[in-house]
């Protein structure tokens, strides 16, 4: 009987060691960063473009980093990608960025922006819905 004791008490250990090790990890699952709250790009036909992103504590450099124009097809696959220049702006001891920018492209094809947002060492990708250029 001493015997099963210990084997239950094991195996008990053991399954709490096991939950505590999975709960951390899906607690995070949803979340794309540790920093990063949200991030949006929106464009027109004209490719205005609205960037944002917010974190979810204020930090010292908060940024677009990178933005690439991708020309689409009808079934939603990229075409080519152009690296275009990013917005300049930059946001310092913030929690929150919203800027703008025009770009131009070939009209008549279907384009969406790819931009990559930078907080104090973290990145994140978010892309915009696709138009078609005019």
């Amino acid at each position: 009987m001493n015997l099963k004791l210990k084997r239950f008490g094991i195996t008990l250990l053991s399954f709490l060691l096991l939950l505590t090790s999975i709960v951390p990890a899906y607690a995070l699952e949803g979340r794309a960063s540790p920093v990063f709250e949200s991030g949006y790009v929106i464009t027109d036909s004209s490719l205005y473009t609205e960037f944002g992103a917010s974190t979810q504590k204020d930090v010292k450099n908060l940024y677009v980093s990178s933005v690439t124009l991708q020309e689409m097809d009808g079934k939603g696959n990229v075409l080519s990608s152009k690296a275009l220049a990013a917005p300049t702006e930059k946001v310092h001891d913030n929690c929150d960025i919203t800027v703008w920018k025009t770009y131009s492209a070939t009209s008549g094809k279907k384009y969406r922006i790819k931009a990559v947002f930078y907080a104090d060492g973290y990145y994140i990708t978010r892309y915009s819905n696709i138009v078609t250029y005019r």
